[in-house]
């Protein structure tokens, strides 16, 4: 009996292999593999057809059943602007203090816990019930929505029901309402402003007199016409007081230097020296040497206040200048016909007559010495006044400017409760935006 090596062993239950199976190696084997997989699934397929299609329609019949029976929801919702909008920054920034003053500020939340309060939505419900009897106050509070939109100056309302007519209705109603309440706020508010802003304006009117009053009798009694002109003038009036005394110290130096120089050439003798000081003893002379001082010092101060072409300087210059050769003259007089003769003899037994140019210029750079002393120190106090002048000028521009600075920000209040005035006056009664 001849036997077939090739042959395959039948697959489980009987089944024979398709003729395209049968192939040499591993690959042909798990093509044969995944062929039986596929046939084992449709076997069971035809065997369970009629389960699968129970459990089918009964998820169907369900799902259809429960589209059928569910009842639209629908939502709709309107905008109400709860505060105007201003066109100007700092009228709206002082308006806002203003209210701040008078407890209107507007807090959202407050607000709309206001809106949906029973007392405020009682007229509302109301209305909706003659159509809809149904809505309470509890079931419309379940279908509202109430909030600020974002950061804006708009809260947004909506409602949901599965009757669009009703959502109309309903919205329409709670919009009337809440517009009715808007507009006597409104009004409320425009009432309470207006009658705070009356009562400040008589106020800041007076506040305003009072100050225009006190600064025009601050300028009078400082006699200021142009504080900064003003005080312009005596800061330059001390810088040549300043200039001035400089230059006189410098010419004090070179008096007192020339002096010494001439001490030195004349070598005076103890009647010279006495004539000489005699001078400092004459009472004319000394009287009409105080009368120098005293106008030199007259002079310096009123040079601090007013300006070399003055006439009142003028006058003081002229009676300077007369009084300097009546000075001259009186030293010539105290040294007297016997000095003079004195100095003859002297001079004719041995004549010098440079000496006697330097005795006489000796005795002018004396004189001159005790002149510059005394403007020296007179100008020592003109720069005293004219320093004082200039820290009071800039005392008195200060108060000037504060003045000045009050003044204006009591016409700017003034004027912007003023504005405010007319803006509470001319504000249309309503402040509710269109809904959408």
């Amino acid at each position: 009996m001849v036997s077939n090596l090739n042959s395959q062993p039948p697959f489980p239950g009987g089944a024979p292999l398709p003729p395209g199976a049968i192939t040499d190696g591993s690959g042909g084997l798990k093509a044969g593999e995944d062929a039986l997989n596929l046939r084992q699934a449709l076997s069971v397929l035809r065997r369970r057809w009629w389960l699968l299609f129970l459990v089918s329609a009964a998820v169907g019949s369900v799902v259809i059943v429960r589209v059928i029976n569910e009842i639209p929801t629908y939502r709709s919702q309107f905008r109400l602007l709860v505060e105007p909008i201003a066109s100007d920054e700092r009228f709206d920034r002082f308006s806002d203090r203003l209210l701040g003053q008078l407890g209107l500020q507007l807090d959202y939340d407050t607000q709309i816990e206001v809106l949906i309060s029973p007392e405020q939505m009682g007229p509302i419900v109301e209305n909706i019930q003659e159509r809809y009897p149904e809505v309470d106050y509890d079931s419309l509070m379940n279908g509202i929505g109430i909030g600020r939109l974002l950061e804006t100056k708009i809260i947004e309302v909506s409602y949901q029901d599965s009757d669009p007519e009703k959502i109309k209705f309903v919205l329409d109603e709670i919009a009337n309402g809440f517009i009715a309440y808007s507009q006597v706020e409104q009004q409320t508010g425009n009432r309470k402003g207006l009658n705070f802003v009356e009562e400040q304006i008589p106020e800041l009117e007076s506040r305003v007199d009072d100050l225009q009053a006190e600064l025009q009798a601050f300028q009078q009694e400082n006699n200021l016409l142009d504080p900064d002109a003003q005080g312009q003038a005596a800061a330059n009036r001390l810088n040549e007081v300043r200039e001035e005394r400089t230059n006189t110290t410098t010419e004090l130096r070179e008096a007192r230097t020339l002096k010494q120089e001439l001490d030195q050439q004349l070598d005076l003798e103890l009647e010279q020296a006495i004539t000489v000081a005699a001078l400092s003893e004459a009472p004319r002379y000394q009287t009409l040497l105080n009368e120098l001082q005293r106008l030199e010092t007259e002079i310096a101060l009123e040079s601090a206040r007013f300006t070399a072409s003055n006439p009142q300087l003028q006058v003081l210059y002229d009676r300077r200048d007369n009084l300097l050769p009546l000075l001259r003259q009186e030293a010539a007089a105290v040294l007297g016909t016997e000095a003079v003769g004195d100095r003859t003899e002297a001079m004719v037994a041995s004549p010098n007559p440079i000496r006697l140019d330097l005795t006489k210029q000796l005795i002018d750079t004396t004189n001159r010495e005790q002149t510059l002393n005394v403007r020296a120190a007179a100008l020592a106090l003109a720069e005293v006044e004219a320093r004082r002048r200039v820290q009071e000028m800039a005392a008195l521009e200060r108060q000037h400017t504060d003045l000045e600075r009050r003044l204006e920000v009591a016409t700017e209040s003034l004027n912007r409760l003023l504005s405010v005035q007319e803006t509470y006056k001319s504000k249309p009664p309503s402040r509710e935006c269109p809904g959408s």
